[in-house]
């Protein structure tokens, strides 16, 4: 738990950078404060898709399903409930509406940094398990601050890299602290 507040602050802090004086979109406040319960669901469905139970964590449950079935299928649940967001909220996400010059970017996400990027969790999923795969997601915003100010030259403020530093402190904790080499094999899905 300590390890996860750690690397849960390190996040609000490598973030940072965000003007007070603006006032964010309510929309963007929903989907904040929404996101930790959708990635919980999907964490949760990835764990029961690889077979995890009570009884087998990670490498050890032997009956789940297929990685590339199971990335399918939460790949395409996930398009679904987008798509149709989308569609709700009239935002312009049919093929005739996106722009030419966009698919290279769209193809490129939808592929290296969402089917790729699935199907790795996944593997990682099944041989830690989905609570420890999960910490260790948290690097994620390492690298969006460091591709942001490589490509965008965002600047990057003392604070957001205390921030990652805290991350990495955290997830090194996590992985490689006694408790958790211990108990790995008493750590059910139940428990997370």
């Amino acid at each position: 738990m300590g390890a996860l507040a750690l690397a849960l602050t390190g996040v609000a802090l490598a973030v940072g950078n965000i003007d007070a004086a603006a006032a964010p979109p309510v929309s963007g406040l929903l989907l904040v404060a929404v996101s930790p319960v959708i990635y919980a669901v999907w964490i949760v469905l990835a764990a029961r898709l690889s077979g995890e139970d009570r009884s087998e964590v990670g490498s050890d449950a032997e009956a789940g399903a297929d990685q590339l079935a199971a990335g399918a299928v939460m790949l395409s649940a996930t398009a679904a409930t987008y798509w149709i967001s989308a569609l709700a909220l009239g935002a312009p996400v049919l093929p005739s509406q996106i722009p030419q010059g966009a698919w290279v970017g769209v193809i490129g996400i939808g592929v290296v940094c969402t089917f790729i990027a699935v199907l790795a969790f996944y593997a990682g999923a099944h041989r830690i398990g989905a609570a420890r795969a999960s910490i260790v997601s948290t690097v994620e915003p390492i690298w969006t601050t460091a591709l942001a100010s490589l490509l965008f030259h965002e600047s990057l403020g003392s604070l957001q890299l205390l921030g990652g530093a805290m991350i990495l402190a955290g997830v090194v904790i996590a992985q490689t602290s006694a408790g958790s080499r211990s108990s790995a094999r008493e750590l059910r899905i139940a428990d997370e």
